[in-house]
């Protein structure tokens, strides 16, 4: 997922993810799973949106823009 610079910071994020959880919700789904890159910052905007972290590894298919390895996060939230 991911947002447009213009639109960052006014809820989009959030609104798609709650978006996601009702569909999940309807669907008798019990948990919303996500990959994220830590060094992009998302890791703690799914933090407040309920993620919590489920796994911690070098990501096996990105690299940052200087080629170095970057962290792939799993992280997981229970379906309200």
């Amino acid at each position: 997922m991911a947002v447009h610079a213009r639109y960052r910071g006014q809820g989009v994020c959030r609104a798609l993810v709650l978006e996601v959880g009702e569909i999940a919700k309807r669907n008798a789904l019990p948990t919303l799973a996500l990959c994220a890159i830590e060094e992009t910052g998302n890791v703690a905007i799914f933090e407040k949106l309920g993620f919590e972290i489920s796994s911690r590894e070098v990501a096996p298919n990105h690299a940052s823009p200087s080629g170095g390895p970057v962290t792939q996060v799993g992280m997981k939230r229970k379906v309200a």
